[in-house]
């Protein structure tokens, strides 16, 4: 099985709302369906590293790549819940941040999930009921540098997204110009761990609309 794949992007594509690349390793160009995240990791050179799954099936082997090792190790611990498939997890993990979904769990706060397309509440219960019974192991997937914060912390960071989303909006970015540069601004800045005084979180608010408003322009 292959766990880990370093190679040169040659192509990449969206189909709906999947990611695809196409990498070469040792010559060989392997087709790889990745979460959002992992589109930002290639350097200028176009190399990319990947922690990897693969879905055997009767017609086809389907691959599919994360940034992180804890991303992979998700995954996989979501696609043994009956019912959950891999497209409804990746979708999971670009959606929510890991250590978003580990207090919902802990709260059995189903809502997180349910926001999400494709899932419904006798899903959402049910993934929160599976993820429970395996918490000990799902808290060794946490980010090292999160785990010292606060649910409340965790919290005002999804607080920031959404305030940053509804202005992006009030300025006329499109749905997915909006998606993709927010994705973006919490894989590099969820890490960080973020006072809740009022004026300090209107300074960081304000750095991360200044450097959604650049990217945005970049692609422009």
């Amino acid at each position: 099985m292959i766990s880990w794949i370093t190679g040169k992007i040659i192509d990449s594509w969206l189909n709906g709302n999947k990611h695809f690349l196409v990498i070469n390793c040792n010559n060989l160009g392997y087709e790889i369906q990745v979460c959002k995240s992992a589109l930002f990791d290639k350097n200028k050179s176009n190399l990319i590293q990947l922690w990897c799954h693969l879905i055997k099936k009767e017609d086809k082997d389907l691959f599919f790549g994360f940034k992180h090792r804890n991303q992979r190790d998700f995954f996989r611990h979501l696609i043994a819940i009956n019912g959950v498939g891999p497209q409804i997890a990746i979708m999971i993990i670009d959606k929510i941040h890991i250590n978003e979904i580990y207090f919902a769990v802990k709260d059995d706060n189903n809502k997180l999930l349910i926001a999400i397309p494709g899932i419904g509440k006798r899903m959402a219960e049910k993934i929160i009921l599976e993820l429970k019974n395996k918490i000990d192991v799902f808290k060794n997937l946490l980010e090292d540098d999160l785990m010292m914060n606060s649910k409340k912390e965790i919290s005002n960071n999804q607080n920031l997204i959404n305030d940053l989303s509804l202005t992006l909006k009030s300025l006329e970015y499109s749905k997915a110009e909006i998606n993709t540069v927010l994705d973006k601004i919490r894989d590099q800045n969820f890490t960080k761990s973020y006072t809740l005084s009022p004026i300090e979180e209107e300074d960081i608010y304000e750095s991360l609309l200044k450097e959604a408003l650049n990217l945005l322009n970049k692609n422009n």
